[in-house]
């Protein structure tokens, strides 16, 4: 395996965006979710270093990365897009939960050659039960209770029992990710604005690779089965055993599956 390096591109708006790269082969860019950085997809691109030369990026407000003063669901996409530049032509793209709904914008043919999409939660941003799951976080945030905050988020989206997020609090992790609740929730509004539904993708041509964890298939705001309806040249893939993390509790699983589908 090659070494990590460190490398920043710059957004449209001026924003740095952090990237570790790792691997040597045809690029392929990892788009992380909402409480996340690139450390959690670090063991995914670990194991595909054989073949891919993987850029683990951070998104704006996390990590690596700056924070624009103009938050605004475009520029995610403008962050994506300017690492996908410096990956160079022919880039696979990665997105995993929140990160999966950025990459599917992305993924214009022009600029990505394949696409894996983990449980982008489309049917969440059409509207629904999320708004009043986020104003309820809202109010935690707003009121400096971060933690409690991101408990109710796990306990209800995630969803985590008592035992599970127990361990996930024990963990170095939980703090950082605590620390996100901010920006989660501009996130979560800006891609509730957007009103975003699973149509919008029907004539994107860009191969598709679908992961979905065989756990989680009842999760009602995982849009899954409808854009493996919707996509028209698309493959499903289902993590037996797994929900909304198999990239960090079997990451070599994951990677296997990115190999086969981009080789």
């Amino acid at each position: 395996m090659t070494s990590p390096t460190e490398h920043t591109v710059r957004s449209p708006d001026g924003t740095e965006i952090g990237a570790v790269k790792v691997g040597s082969g045809s690029p392929l860019v990892f788009v992380h979710g909402a409480w996340n950085w690139h450390q959690h997809w670090m063991g995914v691109a670990e194991d595909l270093t054989d073949s891919h030369t993987c850029w683990v990026m951070d998104r704006r407000g996390r990590g690596r990365s700056d924070d624009g003063d103009d938050y605004a669901f475009d520029r995610e996409i403008e962050d994506i897009t300017a690492l996908l530049d410096e990956a160079g032509p022919d880039a696979s793209l990665i997105g995993h939960s929140s990160g999966a709904i950025y990459a599917l914008e992305t993924a214009n043919p022009e600029y990505v050659d394949r696409l894996v999409l983990y449980e982008p939660p489309l049917h969440w941003a059409e509207g629904g039960h999320p708004d009043e799951m986020v104003n309820r976080v809202r109010v935690l945030v707003d009121a400096g209770e971060s933690e409690e905050a991101a408990e109710m988020f796990f306990r209800e989206e995630g969803p985590l029992d008592e035992d599970d997020l127990a361990t996930l609090k024990s963990l170095p992790v939980w703090q950082p990710m605590v620390d996100l609740a901010p920006v989660c929730i501009r996130e979560w509004d800006a891609i509730l604005d957007a009103g975003l539904g699973v149509d919008r993708y029907q004539e994107m041509s860009t191969p598709t690779l679908l992961f979905a964890g065989g756990d989680n298939l009842d999760h009602e705001g995982m849009a899954t089965e409808a854009l493996s309806a919707t996509l028209p040249d698309v493959q499903v893939s289902i993590l037996e055993g797994h929900r909304h993390r198999a990239h960090l509790t079997d990451p070599t699983l994951v990677a296997a599956e990115i190999r086969a589908f981009l080789n």
